[in-house]
């Protein structure tokens, strides 16, 4: 129950963050091809969802999904700076991938937070995670980098 509350006000507070720092980033926002115009916060950008690893090192034809990320950019950050994607474990996102983003922005990396789980419905990650391979986070953060390389 705790863990459901928590990972409740993260999530409300990295939307909030987004609608805040991102300008009209919402849920149902369209997904992001460029990350040129510099914006910060909730990011929703487009992945896809392969059977296994097998198929998305092959790249197979495999369903699309769009995705959500919270981009934080570090103080002070003037022009590039070097960016980590932070992925969740099979426990989905929670308050340790927000303080994993505090220490690295404190080091002066940007940071991607992305959350496969939410986009895919998957609401209770120890019974339902079963609905979502594995090698899905793997492609959602490849395509958050692909986003960030265009920041």
């Amino acid at each position: 129950m705790v863990s459901r509350i928590v990972f409740a006000w993260l999530l409300a507070t990295l939307c909030l963050v987004g609608r805040l720092l991102g300008g009209a980033a919402g849920q149902g926002s369209p997904p992001v091809i460029t990350l040129a115009d510099g914006r910060a916060g909730q990011i929703h950008f487009e992945s896809r969802t392969p059977a296994g690893y097998l198929a998305l090192v092959r790249r197979e034809a495999s369903p699309a999904v769009v995705v959500v990320g919270a981009l934080r950019l570090p103080k002070d950050a003037a022009g590039r700076v070097p960016a980590m994607v932070i992925a969740h474990d099979s426990g989905g996102v929670d308050t340790r991938e927000a303080a994993w983003a505090d220490r690295l922005g404190a080091l002066g990396l940007a940071t991607c937070v992305v959350d496969s789980f939410t986009p895919s419905n998957v609401r209770v990650p120890a019974t339902d995670r079963a609905r979502l391979p594995t090698a899905a986070n793997v492609a959602d953060a490849l395509a958050a980098l692909r986003r960030l390389v265009t920041h």
